[in-house]
């Protein structure tokens, strides 16, 4: 099943939060949604979906140190 990106909101310095058709919003850095082109790509799949989430967790983490 493919989800469909709604709209972006920048929310911080590098930070964006990205609304989802399905009524989820995810909280990421613009670095992630760079390195996979979601300006380009309205729609995600469940494998994009899952990577977004690990890049994101591995930047709050590389910004907590």
């Amino acid at each position: 099943m493919n989800i469909k990106i709604d709209k972006y909101e920048k929310t911080g310095k590098n930070k964006y939060r990205i609304y989802l058709n399905n009524g989820e919003i995810i909280d990421t850095y613009d670095n992630v949604i760079l390195n996979n082109e979601l300006l380009i790509k309205k729609e995600i799949d469940q494998t994009l979906y899952q990577k977004i989430i690990e890049e994101t967790n591995i930047e709050e983490y590389y910004i907590m140190c």
